[in-house]
């Protein structure tokens, strides 16, 4: 409910401020294609020099993360424009980027550093000099005070003292400007959220009297303006609704309801469902108020697809655009290392007609010609490295795509499911983060990988306390192996947590892994009660490990037994161990 709340505020927050100033408007139809072409506009400002313009596209890649919900690169952006523009002293545009931090910060209930940000928004557009730009900053000023008052009447510790009397002065004095303005739509809108903020101040006659005067502005007949239309309609019914002033609540309600038409959002109509919803269970119509509840929850699925529709093809236009780099990058180092073989190939050649004056000349040369040769060679490693993190960062974007529908759900299988998906998907990562920071292309380290994922398993049941008896020798596996052999043993650890650890006194893990030849033996031990496998084997998970099992062509075995313990083996080209390790055969493991 607070979540909701919030973005109910700052949607009719964004309305208000939508005409104190205009900004330069993308043609692209969607946030992810809005965001490829800030990108490439900022790539040809990086390319120009003009540091004017690198921040003004720093800016616009702020909004664009901020509006598919990517705040912590949002914030990047913000703090690179203010970066360039802080040394030319308090301004408009400055403003304008703490603005758009204010509004991230509140999204993540983020509200003392909202709250921050919003002082240094006000002195910035306080010392514009401009009438739009005062506007703006008593429109900031007003939201800030009355999202914070409302977070505070909801428990939030606040880290300081919201304030109606002010969120009301600042909406006052900018109904004021807006007038001066003589911009209508500037006026409506403002009148609306005075509206609410007398509302939230229990004065409900002059409430509905500012929410009239927004209606009767926004309802001129303009077509882009129904969206204004219907959501004001339905604030004044609400507002009559609560007010115990049923017949009129239902008569402007049925008014919001008649203008509903298809420029309108899946959200935006569930909102008058909504309103209807709670309408007749005033009045003890439960039949018609069910009738509503479902209309609004078919809506809302449909803007859950349409969400989810339009982030695969943002994540797919991304990852084109992605590739597309890549692939003009390695040209450009393709004939970069055709050039420099061109130009060790001509100093060859001339090296090769100097040997006949002597072995100096021949000594020099091989001494050069091997200095190039380790420099490609260190290159070619970058390249490898590189392909490798591009790899974990896109598992990255996916684990994060997620996380997000996990925040937009409310079933719990769905999220459990999700969830399971993400520590998956997490497994995975950790392979090609290992490639990455290892000390070999091609290989994972075992001792440190196992307990990367084994750890973020507890950490995510929140069992991070649990001890694990880690009994590992030194091995490294090639990546190919390595990422089934990692899936299953996340599968292993999801099981133990959800039906072993939380059912034993003094839970704990014992995890083993030794190397006979070119055998690699794993052994996963909990405390539970164990299964018997004919009855689970068709379960998700333990199908799971039998068909990632059976992709490393290996065998394996339950235990149900004091216990219950997995053990398998495979084959694989296991690097040789480092001499000195203490286990060796079936030691410090008694009977295995």
């Amino acid at each position: 409910m607070k979540r909701n709340r919030a973005v109910l505020l700052l949607v009719i927050f964004a309305i208000t401020v939508q005409g104190s100033f205009s900004q330069p408007v993308s043609r692209a139809k969607t946030p992810y294609e809005r965001l490829l072409v800030i990108q490439q506009e900022y790539q040809e400002a990086l390319a120009g020099g003009d540091s004017a313009a690198i921040a003004e596209k720093s800016y616009l890649l702020g909004k664009r993360y901020n509006a598919i919900a990517e705040y912590a690169k949002a914030r990047q952006w913000f703090l690179n424009a203010l970066q360039l523009r802080a040394p030319s002293g308090p301004s408009l545009s400055i403003g304008k980027i703490y603005n758009y931090m204010v509004r991230s910060e509140v999204m993540q209930d983020n509200l003392d550093e909202a709250f921050e940000y919003e002082k240094k928004a006000f002195y910035n557009f306080s010392s514009a000099c401009s009438t739009a730009a005062l506007l703006s900053a008593y429109e900031l000023r007003t939201y800030m005070h009355l999202t914070s008052w409302k977070a505070l009447q909801e428990g939030k510790t606040l880290g300081f003292v919201p304030s109606l009397d002010t969120a009301l002065y600042y909406q006052q004095q900018a109904v004021m400007l807006a007038e001066e303005l003589g911009r209508v739509y500037n006026v409506a809108s403002n009148y609306r959220w005075l509206g609410h903020v007398l509302f939230e101040k229990s004065k409900v006659d002059s409430s509905i009297l500012y929410l009239k005067k927004a209606y009767a502005i926004f309802d001129n007949g303009d077509s882009s303006m129904v969206h204004n239309v219907v959501a004001t309609a339905t604030d004044i019914g609400l507002i009559y609704l609560k007010s115990k002033q049923l017949e009129e609540a239902k008569g402007w309600l049925e008014r919001a309801y008649c203008r509903i038409d298809s420029s309108l959002t899946y959200l935006q109509t569930a909102g008058v469902d909504d309103a209807f919803v709670e309408y007749y269970k005033e009045i003890g119509d439960w039949e018609k108020a069910y009738a509503h509840k479902e209309k609004a929850l078919v809506t809302t699925i449909q803007e859950l697809k349409a969400y989810r529709e339009n982030a695969d093809e943002g994540i797919r236009l991304i990852y084109e655009n992605e590739k597309k780099e890549a692939e003009l990058r390695e040209q450009q180092r393709g004939l970069e290392l055709i050039r420099r073989n061109q130009a060790i190939q001509v100093r060859l050649n001339r090296v090769i007609a100097l040997l006949l004056l002597g072995a100096v000349g021949a000594g020099v040369f091989y001494f050069r010609l091997s200095r190039k040769y380790r420099v490609i060679s260190r290159e070619n490693e970058e390249l490898v490295k590189e392909q490798s993190h591009r790899i974990k960062n896109n598992l990255q974007s996916v684990s994060n795509l997620l996380n997000l529908e996990v925040l937009r759900l409310s079933d719990p299988e769905a999220i459990r499911v999700l969830e399971e998906s993400m520590m998956r998907v997490q497994a995975v990562t950790q392979v090609h983060e290992r490639l990455c920071e290892g000390s070999k292309l091609a290989e994972v380290e075992l001792g440190a990988y196992i307990p990367d994922v084994v750890t973020n398993v507890l950490y995510s049941y929140g069992l991070e306390h649990i001890y694990v008896d880690y009994q590992l020798e030194d091995i490294w596996l090639h990546a190919e192996k390595a990422v089934p052999f990692g899936l299953i043993l996340n599968e292993l650890t999801t099981n133990s947590c959800k039906y072993a650890l939380g059912l034993v006194k003094f839970p704990y893990l014992e995890i083993r892994i030794w190397q006979r030849g070119q055998e690699l033996h794993l052994c996963f031990f909990d405390q539970g009660p164990g299964f018997e496998w004919e009855k689970k084997k068709g379960s998700f998970g333990l199908k799971l490990i039998e068909l990632l099992c059976a992709q490393l062509k290996g065998s394996f075995t339950f235990d149900a037994e004091a216990g219950s313990r997995f053990t398998m083996k495979f084959k694989a080209e296991l690097s040789k161990r480092q001499v000195g390790l203490p286990l060796t055969g079936s030691e410090r493991l008694p009977g295995l």
